[in-house]
C-alpha cells in the first residue's frame, strides 16, 4: 500500500476504529458473513470485483464504487493478472468509429460540427451553444430526452418552439415523438444486423436480422445512408452500402 495507493496511514488509524458489528449496523449484512468475506478476499491472491451499471446510479453511487475499488487496492490483487476491479469495456473494444461519427473537432477537415450537451437544444444561451447558432433542425435516434434529459422545463419549452423542425426516428410513441413534426418508423432489434457490446465482459455479440421490417421502418444506419446521399455528404459513413 506504500507502494501503490495514498493515505495508508490515514486509511489503517480509520479501520482500527472500525469494527465488522459497526458495518453491520450500516449495511445490515449479518457480522459472520461480513468475516467470511473478508477471509475470503484477503487469502485469494487474485480477488476480483465485477463493478455494475446500478452501483453508480444509486444514491451514494460515487462512494460505492470508490469503497469496492478500495479493497483490491489494499489486498494487492492489481498486481497480478485476472485480479483487481472492472466496471466497462468499452474503451477496450478498438472498433473503427470514424465511419459512425462526424469530423472530429481537432481534425484537418473539421466542417463546424459541434457537440452539445443533452440540454443545450432548449435554452438557447451562448455558453450553452458553444458560441455557435441556436438549433433550427434535430433528427433523435435511441433516446427519449422529453423523458429523460434534464432540465425538464426548458426541454419542453424548446422542443415546443415554432421555428425548431425536429424528425424523430422511433418504434413507439414516445413523449418526444409527440412533439416531432415527422415521426420516421424505425426497425427493432430483431430487423436489422448489429453487433452488441458486452455487459461486464470483453466479448462481442453479432445480432444476425431474423426478420424483415413491417411498412417502410428502417434502420439507423439507413436513415443516416439515405440522408448522406440526399445532401451529397461527403463521409465514409455516408459510402457505405448495404450488400446485397
Amino acid at each position: 500500500m506504500d507502494r501503490y495507493t495514498d493515505c495508508p496511514g490515514e486509511l489503517e488509524a480509520h479501520l482500527a476504529t472500525r469494527t465488522p458489528e459497526w458495518a453491520s449496523s450500516i449495511c445490515g449484512v449479518p457480522v459472520e458473513e461480513i468475516e467470511a468475506f473478508a477471509r475470503q478476499v484477503g487469502r485469494t491472491k487474485r480477488s476480483f470485483f465485477r463493478l455494475a451499471m446500478a452501483s453508480p446510479a444509486a444514491a451514494n453511487g460515487a462512494a460505492q464504487m470508490h469503497a469496492a475499488l478500495c479493497i483490491p487496492a489494499v489486498t494487492g490483487a492489481w498486481q497480478y493478472e485476472g485480479g483487481g476491479a472492472f466496471f466497462q469495456q468499452l474503451r477496450d473494444l478498438a472498433f473503427q468509429r470514424i465511419a459512425d461519427r462526424g469530423p472530429r473537432r481537432d481534425r484537418p477537415d473539421n466542417t463546424g460540427a459541434r457537440s452539445i450537451a443533452d440540454r443545450t437544444h432548449s435554452d438557447g444561451n451562448a455558453e450553452a451553444l458553444r458560441g455557435g447558432p441556436p438549433v433550427k433542425a434535430m433528427l433523435i435516434q435511441n433516446t427519449n430526452p422529453m423523458a429523460v434529459a434534464p432540465e425538464q422545463t426548458l426541454v419542453r419549452q424548446g422542443f415546443a418552439r415554432e421555428d425548431l423542425f425536429m424528425a424523430v426516428h422511433e418504434q413507439f410513441m414516445t413523449e418526444t415523438a409527440q412533439m416531432a413534426d415527422i415521426i420516421l418508423p424505425a426497425t427493432m432489434f430483431m430487423e436489422h444486423d448489429d453487433l452488441y457490446y458486452g455487459g461486464g465482459h470483453q466479448h462481442i455479440s453479432v445480432g444476425a436480422k431474423l426478420i424483415e421490417p413491417p411498412g417502410e421502418c428502417r434502420s439507423n444506419h439507413e436513415v443516416l445512408q439515405g440522408l448522406g446521399r440526399r445532401l451529397n455528404a461527403v463521409h465514409p459513413a455516408s459510402k457505405c452500402r448495404r450488400a446485397s
